[in-house]
């Protein structure tokens, strides 16, 4: 390992995380700097010394030739075959394939850390691929609970998206980042006279000083052409002069052969350069054997590399740019005839390219193709390639930018989707053409939540300006529209639904959209029940399309089943494989987020909503996951008395969002801000006296604003809502609906028997929350009517109830109501779960530190308990901070203390 200068502090960050790597902890470091800087020493010195502590290591660099080609960081370092079929019952659509290939590299990281702990060294990010750089971003995560160290190495300069969100996300989480500086002057002589092994003369030192720290540069003016000495000249302009300085010493031909090889992937392959020189491997090797000696060339494995980037880059820099493209284009056209791979005969026609040239377009096609199956966006960029070199005037850039839009959309870049459509549609395209672009920007806009956009978009097709309806898509076109109509008209859009319904279209997702509208107007209307039959009835028509192997790009109706308490159906249907792909997980994890948090099961609510939002952080993109996780997590955050975490995420409600808005209000109230709520309630009135919208917005909300109004005095306001509550009861067909209707009314006029009635309503669902709530309030109606013995028994069920969920807040109200009758409960009820140690862990995390301490992966744990491998991770979190653990090894240790004991 080369000696380091002058990078003390440095080294002790990246040991200090090897110490703890070694532990059990896993962690991340970025390290910053320009070419040849001294990061990639840095790396290699952290990775022996992880070695020598006993963690394996495994070592990947992006390639800037290879940046397009899906998951290339991962293929070598960790054994991943992209190409490798999704597993038999897998989703195999082009986005759920490439969320299965992310969820392998992900488990093939910690399947590894599982054996040993593991050191991931990434170099040369920069050049990371889109894909690449999305599953770094998950194993960031992943190592904060798994024995996994990732070390990120990268230029200043190029900075993709994908690296910046990465980075931004690792500094949230509070992890190391070096800036990798120029040495000292000091540091740089004490290098220099030790690569002269004397000291240096005046002249000399001199030379060092003016090479400004950089290492390479320093090694290469102290070393000269020769290896001999200082340079003889004066000090060149550039590194890359001086790296030039010592290649000038070569023959030509061995020249010619280093423009080649640096035109190459690194490292290369001689039977590959051989191939495209037109010399046999013995001749090759003749005029390599210079370049050897002098360095500029290594060996890798059995390939060969040059030793350092910056001599590739100094070779490739001094070729004129148009013997470049022209060493392009020939190895591009060499290896086609040899059959390689599209993707690799493309990125090198590609840099060869001419605006126009048909022969690249075809190839940039074939390998957008080929990468389609399996990494959208990574097709989608050779795709976009494509769109660039068949230039302006082609009569084949229409048809590529729709097949670009296409890719988009399956990628989920959705903005870039949306901005391209709409930019093809101000060039007035033929109608056929422009069907496409509108299909494919509405369903970019309804994957962003912006169903209103997403209908605007389709109205003109439904109007027949584009010839809609006349051919087989028509069906699904209308039954859309019908769709994104029910939200946002639900009586106006009456005669679309009908109509859908009505056509008898054999388009089986034409016949989904058909039944989701339905049950979306149902659901609006009140009457829960049938929508819920029908939402059911939609989830079927979407198993059946992916048992045929149609592509499904559909989450089914979840939320209808959950109004209509049908929890258990929700729960097995969200338990197929086919809703367990990454653009799905957002919507999924807030369905179930929102389902536990009803249920009483607020640890379970909680994890699944972090789960959300990282899902969404992953994904950049969070359609239905927002106002439910937001009013989850300050749901719980209020009940738990987290004031100070309801406050933060009550700060992220968006204006509009009546559920946000909600806890938003109870949080004003809880912290004495009366005004605040009271503006809260004023601004929310249109929506909560909307008919029929308020009874679909004030289903899972009116038990949070009610209280709210009352306690502020709008006893209007409160009795409209009441009144909307009870008018669901009417419609819904649902228990939980009657007994809310009870409820409602109970609470506005105090009246314990209409509370008591609810209560005994509400122990027939599984609306657990709302049934803790209906007690409290009816042991406070009955107690003062003066019946205290009824009240006592409903605030004592109340309390146990709160306590079981973790609600101290609640808890401790309805505790104040019991002394003021004379009960002291804290003698007599139930003992309350503490906050830390092993009696704070919930079953479900005690289930998950058992399967973990047993050995198991996260994806078999997940499969195990039905849950997914983010929510284990959530909940591993979880119990790191309940037992003061920071490592799976010292969480396996506590199960097994408990264990045997």
């Amino acid at each position: 390992m080369p000696t380091l200068y002058g990078r003390e502090t440095e080294r002790s960050v990246l040991h200090r995380l090897v110490g703890e790597l070694a532990g059990g902890r896993g962690g991340a470091a970025l390290l910053e700097g320009e070419p040849g800087i001294g990061k990639t020493g840095l790396l290699g010195d952290a990775c022996d010394h992880a070695r020598r502590h006993g963690c394996s290591v495994r070592a990947a660099a992006a390639e800037e030739f290879a940046s397009r080609r899906p998951f290339a960081l991962f293929t070598r370092a960790l054994g991943i075959d992209p190409a490798e079929p999704a597993p038999h019952g897998r989703d195999r659509t082009p986005e759920g394939a490439e969320s299965a290939l992310a969820d392998r590299v992900v488990e093939a990281a910690e399947r590894l850390a599982a054996a040993h702990p593991l050191v991931l060294a990434c170099d040369d990010l920069q050049w990371a691929d889109w894909s690449s750089a999305a599953v770094l971003h998950r194993l960031a995560r992943s190592a904060a609970t798994t024995p996994l160290l990732l070390l990120l190495c990268f230029r200043p300069a190029p900075r993709p998206p994908g690296l910046a969100r990465l980075r931004r996300a690792l500094a949230a989480a509070g992890a190391p980042y070096l800036r990798v500086g120029p040495l000292t002057a000091e540091d740089a002589r004490r290098m220099a006279a030790d690569l002269l092994g004397g000291p240096l003369d005046a002249r000399t030192r001199e030379r060092v000083d003016a090479a400004g720290g950089h290492p390479v540069f320093v090694e290469e003016l102290v070393r000269g052409p020769e290896g001999s000495g200082p340079v003889a000249a004066g000090l060149p302009a550039s590194v890359n002069e001086a790296i030039l300085a010592r290649i000038g010493l070569l023959e030509d031909p061995s020249l010619d052969v280093l423009r080649y090889a640096a035109a190459f992937d690194a490292p290369f392959g001689l039977a590959d350069l051989a191939l495209v020189t037109g010399r046999d491997v013995p001749a090759l090797l003749d005029l390599l054997r210079d370049p050897i000696a002098l360095g500029v060339l290594t060996e890798a494995g059995d390939r060969y590399a040059f030793r350092h980037d910056l001599l590739r880059e100094a070779v490739y820099g001094a070729t004129p740019r148009p013997i470049r493209a022209a060493l392009h284009t020939h190895i591009g056209r060499v290896l086609a005839e040899q059959d390689r791979d599209a993707l690799t005969v493309a990125s090198h026609l590609n840099r060869g390219a001419s605006p126009g040239d048909p022969e690249v377009v075809t190839w940039l096609v074939r390998a957008s193709d080929d990468t389609r199956d399996h990494a959208p966006g990574a097709a989608a960029e050779l795709m976009e390639r494509a769109v660039a070199v068949a230039g302006t005037d082609s009569p084949r850039r229409r048809p590529l930018r729709r097949r670009l839009l296409h890719l988009q959309v399956e990628a989920g870049a959705l903005d870039e989707a949306v901005g391209l459509g709409e930019s093809m549609l101000a060039e007035r395209p033929p109608a056929p053409e422009e069907e496409s672009v509108r299909r494919a920007v509405a369903e970019a806009r309804l994957w962003q939540g912006r169903f209103a956009d997403a209908a605007a978009m389709l109205a003109p097709l439904v109007a027949g300006e584009s010839n809609a309806g006349s051919g087989p898509g028509g069906s699904l076109l209308a039954a859309w529209y019908a769709f994104l109509q029910a939200w946002l008209d639900p009586t106006g859009a009456d005669p679309l639904v009908d109509g859908a319904l009505s056509s008898g279209a054999t388009d089986r997702e034409a016949r989904y959209f058909a039944l989701v509208a339905d049950a979306s107007r149902q659901m609006i209307r009140g009457r829960l029940s049938y929508a819920a039959d029908q939402a059911a009835a939609a989830g079927s028509i979407l198993l059946e399309m992916h048992r045929r192997e149609q592509a499904v790009r559909w989450l089914p109706p979840m939320k209808h089943l959950c109004a209509a308490d049908r929890y258990t159906e929700v729960a097995d249907r969200l338990r197929h494989p086919l809703w367990q792909r990454g653009r799905h997980q957002p919507l999924r994890q807030s369905i179930l987020a929102a389902m536990h948090y009803t249920r009483g099961e607020w640890d379970d609510a909680s994890a699944a909503a972090e789960t959300a939002i990282a899902a969404a952080d992953d994904l950049d993109s969070a359609w239905g996951s927002r106002s439910d996780t937001v009013c989850v997590r300050g749901l719980v955050a209020i009940g738990r008395g987290r004031l100070d975490d309801a406050e933060r995420v009550a700060a992220d409600a968006a204006p509009a969002d009546l559920a946000a808005q909600s806890v938003a209000a109870q949080l004003d109230q809880a912290l004495g801000r009366r005004k605040a709520a009271e503006e809260r309630i004023a601004a929310a009135r249109k929506q909560l006296l909307a008919e029929p919208l308020s009874r679909h917005l004030l289903r899972d909300t009116w038990t949070v604003w009610l209280p709210v109004c009352l306690e502020a005095g709008d006893h209007a306001m409160a009795e409209s809502i009441a009144a909307s509550v009870a008018g669901l009861a009417d419609t819904a067909g649902v228990p939980s609906a009657a007994a809310a209707g009870l409820f409602a009314r109970g609470l506005v006029a105090g009246d314990p028997d209409a509370l008591t009635a609810a209560v005994e309503e509400y122990r027939h669902t599984p609306r657990i929350v709302e049934l803790a709530q209906c007690r409290e309030a009816a042991g406070g109606a009955l107690a003062g009517r003066g019946h205290r013995d009824d009240a006592r028994e409903h605030l004592r069920a109340a309390a146990e109830s709160y306590e079981r969920m973790g609600a101290a807040r609640h808890a401790a109200r309805v505790d104040a109501a019991l002394r003021e009758l004379g009960v002291c409960r804290g003698r007599r009820g139930p003992r309350r779960r503490p906050e830390t140690g092993w009696e704070s862990l919930t079953a479900t995390e005690r289930a998950v530190a058992e399967l973990v301490w047993r050995g198991l992966l996260y994806r078999e744990i997940g499969e195990r308990l039905f849950i997914s491998r983010r929510t284990v991770e959530t909940h591993v979190l979880h119990m790191f901070a309940k037992l003061g653990v920071n490592s799976r090894r010292e969480l396996a240790e506590v199960v097994r203390a408990h264990t045997t004991s």
